[in-house]
């Protein structure tokens, strides 16, 4: 079986303005950089038996696309690694509401990149993740219903202005999460065929 891959052309971005130790992190700040790259490891690990993606998932806050999965980030002149999310500017304190139906695997404040930070499993290790929120509205092993609010719009982490970091995993491997949102329109053709 031969699958052919298409080219494509990826979105670059400069951010000025960014903090300066955010972009260069000083060796003070690995401690917090290696606190957040376990915490989120660990909570990506997570895998059960539930279906709860198969209900299909909703846009977690209605705003503008302000950075798109795989695009290059230049942060004040230094190229960084790709994008894994989406980012949707709103109103800081605007609601996020959770994508689908599922279990919070971890809700964690102050994160150095993520900010406050929140990732929802779904079934067979597929975890939304929410990052730069405000503030978070859910604790670890809440379950939550579609449209659930999880969190408000806000700037932490590595942010220069409120926005929804809306990333995906499947099994720790990340995707573009608009395949999420797509996903409906594919489920609803799998079950009338």
């Amino acid at each position: 079986f031969i699958l052919p891959i298409a080219a494509t052309e990826w979105n670059i971005q400069n951010i000025t303005g960014v903090p300066p130790h955010k972009v260069n992190p000083s060796d003070g700040d690995l401690a917090a950089i290696n606190k957040e790259n376990t915490l989120l490891k660990q909570a990506l690990k997570t895998n059960n038996n539930e279906t709860f993606w198969q209900q299909g998932f909703i846009t977690p806050v209605e705003g503008r696309i302000s950075g798109e999965f795989g695009g290059q980030r230049i942060m004040n002149k230094v190229p960084k690694s790709p994008h894994r999310g989406m980012d949707i500017a709103a109103k800081e304190g605007t609601p996020v509401k959770s994508a689908a139906k599922g279990k919070v695997v971890l809700a964690y404040p102050n994160l150095f990149y993520s900010g406050n930070l929140v990732v929802i499993d779904h079934g067979f290790g597929l975890q939304p993740i929410y990052a730069h929120l405000k503030e978070i509205k859910v604790k670890l092993g809440d379950e939550v219903a579609q449209g659930d609010i999880i969190g408000l719009v806000g700037k932490t982490g590595r942010a220069t202005g409120p926005h929804l970091h809306f990333g995906a995993s499947l099994r720790n491997l990340r995707f573009n999460p608009k395949s999420l949102l797509d996903m409906n329109n594919n489920l609803q053709k799998c079950f009338t065929l």
